[in-house]
């Protein structure tokens, strides 16, 4: 009987789980949907909400240090909310400079290196990962009788793909010469001088080509996981990184177009 109860805990909790993360691609495939469609109109905005929240927590934050001296934290979080607000609307063009230089050097160089080919993990790294998933299993068969809620699970997930990303994209960047390694940082940095520029001198632009771009990433990767989870046989979507990045990149210009077209402001007659 415990073992009965324990399989059909098991099984709720991966059901939880499960629609969790469906929720979860969801949100983010609507969110990118938004910004791929009316991204140019959600930008300003969105640079003055983030202002708020920045100043309201730089309030919090200056309020909790000067407490002992009998500083007053509600006026300072609101004062400070308001400055923040302030600040990044008047610097609307200098935000847009700043994301629009690290956007598109990170494009560059994730474009740069799906053409230069998938990073592939060494037997060292594959030696590690198999001695952590060692310990891992480990590890569950020590906490059995726990169950995890469903947002830990997903948490947990997101953390495991990410970091093995990241061991593989290291061990990759190790195993290039110099040379390549140059051409790679020049060209992330030529993409970012691109960015600020754009962003200072045309930001509108600017905030329609990185809404665009984001809510494209948002909408393949969230879409692409959600019927690869649901999907028996997913062949037909784009699996390897060059297929991705034109399958993105097009999608960035059917939102540039739509947002410059028809969600254009129109000209008074």
């Amino acid at each position: 009987m415990p073992q009965i109860e324990g399989q059909q805990i098991e099984a709720v909790g991966q059901t939880l789980s499960m629609i969790t993360l469906t929720i979860a691609l969801g949100f983010g495939a609507l969110v990118g949907l938004m910004l791929w469609l009316f991204g140019h109109k959600l930008a300003r905005p969105a640079c003055v909400i983030s202002g708020l929240v920045l100043g309201g927590l730089g309030g919090l934050v200056i309020g909790e240090t000067l407490a002992e001296k009998g500083a007053m934290l509600l006026p300072l979080i609101i004062g400070g909310a308001i400055v923040g607000a302030l600040l990044s609307a008047l610097l609307f063009r200098i935000w847009m400079a700043v994301t629009g230089s690290v956007l598109l050097a990170v494009v560059a160089l994730a474009t740069a290196i799906a053409w230069a080919g998938t990073p592939q993990p060494t037997v060292p790294l594959l030696d590690d990962a198999r001695e952590i998933e060692a310990s891992l299993g480990t590890i569950e068969q020590a906490i059995t009788n726990t169950v995890k809620s469903p947002l830990e699970s997903f948490r947990e997930a997101l953390h495991t793909k990410l970091e093995q990303g990241g061991l593989e994209l290291r061990q990759w960047w190790k195993d290039l010469n110099s040379r390549t390694q140059s051409v790679l940082i020049s060209t992330a940095a030529a993409a970012g001088l691109t960015g600020f520029f754009l962003g200072l001198i045309v930001p509108n632009i600017a905030a329609s080509l990185q809404t665009a771009l984001v809510g494209a990433l948002l909408i393949f990767s969230c879409i692409t996981e959600l019927l690869t989870v649901h999907l028996v046989q997913t062949t037909w979507l784009p699996h390897t990184p060059r297929s991705a990045i034109l399958t993105m990149g097009l999608i960035t210009i059917v939102g540039l177009l739509i947002q410059w077209t028809l969600f254009r402001k129109k000209t008074d007659k």
